[in-house]
């Protein structure tokens, strides 16, 4: 069985709706946490390419390419 499955089916043998509502609540912040951590190495990475990319952002060339906005 998978472990969707197995899931599945300890979630259909479960009567409680306080645990299932507390197994959903840790489900949903658990797929929260995982789209941060996701959303956070994103920027981690912007972070980490900017002084690189600044040089060229610097550049007289990169002003007048912009100047019309």
């Amino acid at each position: 069985m998978t472990v969707k499955e197995l899931l599945l089916q300890e979630l259909e043998g479960t009567t409680d709706s306080l645990l299932l509502a507390e197994v959903l609540n840790y489900f949903r912040y658990l797929k929260f946490r995982q789209r941060e951590t996701v959303i956070g190495e994103k920027n981690v990475m912007a972070l980490i390419s900017e002084p690189a990319l600044a040089e060229d952002w610097l550049r007289t060339e990169e002003d007048e390419a912009w100047s019309h906005l």
